[in-house]
């Protein structure tokens, strides 16, 4: 049982391993992808809390490495509430500190933050959209992602 569990284990860290070489990969040698900031990877997770979910934003740079790149990433959950749609934005909903997202990198940034979610509010999609500032920036970029939860309630 201990083989078992430990073979499971190191399969696990393998499968981590890969992950991550994929994610430097695709920074480094992004194939034909278009020079500019991507959302790499963005993601919700329920909190223990009713309501409450944290989420990750991965912001990486292709092909511009020699330089940096800065601007401010927008995080707004559209959704229904009083049988109408709403558009909430991330200072609406943080839980913690973090009304905006000011973001400055060479190949990457990461950043998490916690949402608190009205009880009468029930998401739909999220809207991430990164604006580069500054000469020589990369345009703005936007992307929809639907809500992961969908359930009676707000999630």
């Amino acid at each position: 049982l201990d083989i078992r569990d430990e073979f499971a284990r190191q399969q696990d860290e393998l499968f981590a391993l890969r992950k991550e070489l994929e994610f430097y990969h695709g920074i480094l040698s992004p194939g034909d992808a278009r020079p500019g900031v991507r959302i790499q990877n963005f993601q919700v997770e329920r909190s223990d809390e009713p309501g409450h979910f944290t989420y990750s934003l991965t912001l990486v740079q292709i092909k511009r490495n020699e330089n940096y790149v800065s601007g401010k990433a927008e995080i707004d959950i559209e959704g229904m509430q009083d049988d109408g749609l709403k558009m909430m934005t991330l200072a609406d909903l943080a839980s913690d500190d973090k009304k905006a997202i000011n973001f400055r990198f060479r190949y990457f940034q990461h950043f998490d933050g916690e949402l608190a979610l009205p009880a009468e509010f029930r998401p739909e999609r999220v809207r991430v959209r990164v604006k580069p500032r500054g000469k020589d920036q990369p345009e703005t970029i936007e992307q929809f992602i639907d809500w992961p939860y969908r359930e009676s309630g707000n999630g």
